[in-house]
């Protein structure tokens, strides 16, 4: 038997085998735990972690979030209480939407913007998706190659 290194916050996506992971083992230097569930509180801890692990060494990000389906087809269904968690957590804390309000809260931008955005997105992934379909499977000896890419932290 296996296990994973997720931590799953409902027990409805926890088997006996998965569970909070044990960091004991690891050579790192540092770990931060930040609320997955907001944008910007993952934002700035992705920022220290960066800098951290360029000027100092390894560090580990323990991001805490909820997860609203399982992660297999033919999991186990979620019991009705915990279907009323989830559907509690998805109003209050769903990562888009609380960012969402936050900015809009700010005045940063309108409902029309987002609305703007949103589809921009939609179309973009849509036809992202639909490349992707017609692109050929790579070669096995592949798998390792182009893991990493240098992005521009803003």
């Amino acid at each position: 038997m296996g296990s994973d290194c997720s931590s799953a916050k409902l027990s409805a996506f926890r088997s006996e085998n998965h569970g909070s992971f044990g960091y004991d083992h690891l050579l790192i230097d540092f770990i931060v735990k930040v609320d997955g569930m907001d944008v910007l509180a993952v934002r700035e801890a992705l920022r220290f972690a960066r800098d951290h692990a360029l000027n100092s060494g390894p560090i580990l990000i323990e991001a805490i979030s909820y997860r609203y389906s399982g992660h297999r087809v033919g999991e186990e269904a979620m019991s009705d209480s915990a279907k009323e968690d989830l559907g509690v957590i998805r109003l209050t804390k769903d990562p888009i939407d609380t960012f969402k309000k936050k900015i809009l809260d700010k005045r940063l931008t309108d409902i029309d913007e987002l609305k703007r955005i949103d589809e921009a997105v939609r179309v973009q992934v849509k036809t992202v998706a639909e490349k992707v379909k017609m692109d050929q499977e790579l070669p096995l000896h592949s798998i390792d190659e182009d893991v990493y890419q240098t992005i521009q932290v803003i």
